[in-house]
This record gives structure tokens, sequence and C-alpha cells, in this order.
């Protein structure tokens, strides 16, 4: 159970920040719009930016990570065709070093020397 804590965490980790920063991008052309004279358009920026901010922070600092620890292995499933292929192409899922796809590469390595 712990390894799947780290497994989650490692995940989130890799997008938090991408996510954080693109969703408060947002907001400032949205919370433009709460300028504007037209009380339809400054309603409109208000319930977007909110909505923006609410999904930048609660949804995706909160929720994900919350739902990612209950779904456990199932975060990452993949279908029979894309194990396969990755199985093909030596991807491994457990970050192991040593992989098909890399003896294939150590026995192919030429080494080249000048003979000028």
């Amino acid at each position: 159970m712990k390894h799947l804590l780290n497994w989650v965490l490692s995940a989130v980790a890799l997008w938090i920040v991408a996510h954080l920063i693109s969703g408060f991008h947002l907001t400032g052309p949205f919370a433009a719009l709460i300028a504007a004279q037209v009380s339809f358009m400054r309603m409109m920026g208000v319930g977007m930016t909110l909505a923006v901010l609410a999904d930048a922070t609660l949804v995706r600092m909160l929720l994900v990570p919350a739902f990612m620890h209950l779904l456990g292995r199932w975060n990452w499933w993949a279908p029979k065709p894309l194990a396969r292929l990755h199985e093909r192409i030596g991807i491994s899922e457990s970050g192991d070093d040593e992989t098909p796809m890399a003896s294939k590469r150590e026995r192919a390595a030429v080494t080249v020397t000048d003979t000028g």
C-alpha cells in the first residue's frame, strides 16, 4: 500500500505545478470580464473566475489525488493492444534500468575508431 501511495505522489508531483499555473493564468482574462459595463459579462467573469480557481485548487489538489489513491492500480491500466505494444518496444512500468530494448541497444552498439 505504501508503494501505491508513492506512485500517486509522484504522479501528482509531475503535473500539479503545470495545472496550477495554467489555472491561474486562465483567471486573468476571466477576471477582466468583471470590469465590463454589461451585467451579464460581469456575472460571467465572476462565475468563470471562481470556477477555474476552484478547479485549479480544490479539484486538482484534493480530489484528483484522493481518487487516485482510491483507484489504486487502476490508475495505470492500459488496454491489451497498448500493453502488447509496450511489451514489444520494451517500455516497462516497473522503472527497471534493464529492459529488453536497452539490451538490444547494447548489443547493437558499434565502436568507431579513427584510422587516420
